[in-house]
């Protein structure tokens, strides 16, 4: 039990190495910079435990700039090493000093936990100028509260590439601002060293990604999540994505199933007073199956969107595409035009009981054979409701 306080670490392999080290506080700590905070000093790593475990630690209040490596790497030696387990990090700043003018003051990367490090909470914290904020292999992590890719005060855009490469199970990801200009949320598992290695069962809920915290000020991303390998059973519910410039939310591949999409709002605040562009807003790619898209809310009243809702792209097959709203409200009293509602390329999906609302045009099908059924597609400008190319589609009950 220690308490590690208000010092300055600077040109060194690492500023602080935690080994079975477990109850110690490291707080008001500055890592590479000079005491002044105006000179970069770099340390390859500033807090790392890299052996035998280390548990219920508090990091907080603490800045980190000029890593080499990740400034906080919680990682192991072995499979066998004890884990490291109920670690705060909270309230650090990662890549600035709390102000937006220097951007020499960037980190390689922020955080790394690795498979064996459970529990962690890490909330409060601003990651500014990092190429990568988060990574995490880990179980049962909880990310509260966070901003990645922008200043303390969450209203302006700072460089940084991604926000979060996720690649274990059963974490939370809740309530937290992601502006990276490349992606927010990476999740994919492309190696399987381990029979039971999964990216699933996680929950990425209420989050905001291209808007900034107020979600009212577009800070612009090319994408929000992207699910890839090994990406199974994760919710993404009830997140606002805003300045999306590719895809907002992105499933591709054979081992990408079974991931539940839902209640999203897409290019559009929860109050319909704010909108954005986008290009698309959800995709379903190369050969993902069985996820379910439902209750989302998609489309912008912006006079510069020419977007698509939702596509289904080639083998992305049997997939749910059900209760969405595009183009509108689930009542139907507000326009957020969409280019085209629903896009398809791919075979044996299920689009149910969609509200199609005020787009240019309805739903678009070329070569698949798909169900279609009970959509109400109406208010479509270039009077498109199902529009058909070498369709072979069960197409019954629907509204148009």
């Amino acid at each position: 039990l220690n308490n590690i306080e208000s010092n300055n670490f600077a040109n060194a392999l690492y500023g602080i190495q935690l080994r079975h080290a477990n109850y110690n506080f490291i707080k008001n700590n500055t890592f590479g910079l000079n005491a002044p905070k105006t000179i970069i000093m770099p340390l390859q790593s500033c807090i790392v435990s890299d052996y035998g475990g280390s548990s219920s630690n508090i990091i907080e209040s603490n800045i980190f700039c000029g890593s080499a490596d990740h400034a906080i790497k919680f990682t192991h030696q072995s499979e066998h090493d004890p884990i490291s387990n109920q670690n705060v990090i909270k309230n650090n700043l990662f890549g600035t000093i709390g102000d937006d003018t220097d951007n020499k003051l960037m980190n390689v990367a922020a955080i790394q936990l690795s498979r064996t490090v459970t529990n962690t909470l890490i909330e409060g914290n601003t990651f500014g100028r990092n190429i990568n904020g988060l990574s995490i292999s880990g179980k049962g992590n909880k990310i509260f509260n966070n901003k990645f890719g922008t200043n303390e005060a969450g209203t302006k855009q700072l460089p940084s590439f991604t926000g979060i490469i996720l690649a274990g199970q059963n974490n939370i990801i809740s309530s937290n601002v992601f502006a990276n200009s490349l992606y927010g949320i990476i999740m994919a598992l492309q190696n399987k060293y381990y029979e039971d290695d999964e990216c699933s069962n996680n929950q990425i809920v209420s989050n905001k990604f291209g808007t900034d915290i107020n979600g009212i000020n577009p800070l612009p991303m090319i994408a929000g999540i992207s699910l890839c390998d090994n990406s199974r059973r994760n919710f993404i519910e009830d997140n606002i994505f805003g300045e999306i410039s590719s895809c907002s939310i992105f499933l591709s591949s054979a081992t990408c199933k079974e991931n539940l999409v839902r209640f999203n709002y897409i290019g559009t605040n929860k109050d319909f007073t704010k909108s954005y562009s986008f290009r698309t807003g959800i995709v379903l790619n190369n050969s993902a199956k069985n996820n379910y898209v439902s209750y989302n809310t998609i489309g912008s009243s912006s006079n510069t969107n020419k977007s698509t809702a939702i596509k289904l792209d080639s083998l992305a097959d049997k997939n749910y595409v059900r209760n969405n709203y595009i183009g509108t409200n689930k009542i139907g009293s507000t326009k957020i035009p969409n280019y085209v509602g629903i896009d398809i390329y791919s075979n044996y999906n299920s689009i149910t009981q969609n509200l199609v609302w005020y787009n240019y045009a309805g739903i678009l099908e070329e070569n698949c054979k798909n169900f279609i059924n009970q959509n109400d597609i109406r208010y479509n400008t270039h009077n498109t409701g199902i529009h058909l190319v070498n369709s072979r589609s069960e197409i019954t009950g629907n509204t148009i």
